[in-house]
């Protein structure tokens, strides 16, 4: 005799439930949050501080809500961070910190479209990234696009050359904004997954205050707002 096959239990909708997958949200999300990124710029261009200066009250201003959700984080696996961790995530915090004075000194000496697309060029750069370390090559597809976005990128950058020599260095400090940020996300993507996505952004933000702060006095600029 075989098993009988168990019917499927049918469970009632719960009205007070969401019925949205989470992958509709999460990618939601994801789009309003690269919206945000891009009126940085703009932002950064309002605020009547210097340049380097908004991005130390950029991780200021975030700093007490990271510690909030990290300590709750902490709270939850009921786990002290071992201190290697927390170095680590504090040593990743100084390419955040090298990333935002680059990009914030870019952003007032190019285009915004240019600052923009510059400052997040970290999404090229990863994946060229991850290539290296795999030592694989990829799809004929992913080189294509790779090498049209560079192109696409050199383009921008010989239009904004013209328009001004200027733009150039605010280009370059976008762009060196974008390696700074690959090299953030790359130092600190085996600390995540041990000591939490909070409490690696907390530590990290925290390491990157004093530097932004110095720089911001050494370059001689407004920091009270």
């Amino acid at each position: 005799m075989t098993d009988a096959i168990p019917e499927p239990a049918i469970v009632p909708i719960d009205p007070a439930q969401p019925t949205e997958s989470p992958s509709r949200l999460v990618f939601g999300a994801l789009i309003l949050g690269n919206m945000a990124l891009a009126l940085g710029p703009l932002f950064v261009r309002w605020a009547d501080t210097g340049p380097v200066a908004s991005a130390f009250w950029r991780l200021t201003l975030a700093l007490p809500v990271l510690a909030l959700l990290a300590w709750r984080e902490q709270r939850t696996t009921g786990h002290r961070p071992a201190s290697r961790l927390v170095l680590l995530a504090m040593a990743g915090g100084l390419f955040f910190a090298a990333d935002l004075a680059s990009w914030h000194a870019g952003i007032i000496r190019t285009k915004m479209a240019n600052a923009t697309l510059f400052g997040n060029s970290a999404s090229l750069i990863l994946p060229v990234a991850a290539i290296i370390m795999a030592r694989q090559m990829p799809a004929r597809s992913d080189i294509i696009a790779l090498l049209l976005a560079l192109a696409g990128a050199v383009l921008m950058m010989g239009k904004s050359y013209e328009a001004a020599s200027s733009n150039l260095i605010g280009d370059l400090l976008c762009l060196l904004a974008g390696v700074l940020y690959a090299g953030y996300v790359l130092s600190l993507q085996h600390v995540r997954t041990s000591l939490g996505s909070w409490q690696t952004l907390a530590w990290s933000t925290l390491a990157g205050l004093a530097p932004l702060l110095l720089m911001a006095m050494a370059m001689h600029e407004r920091i009270p707002p």
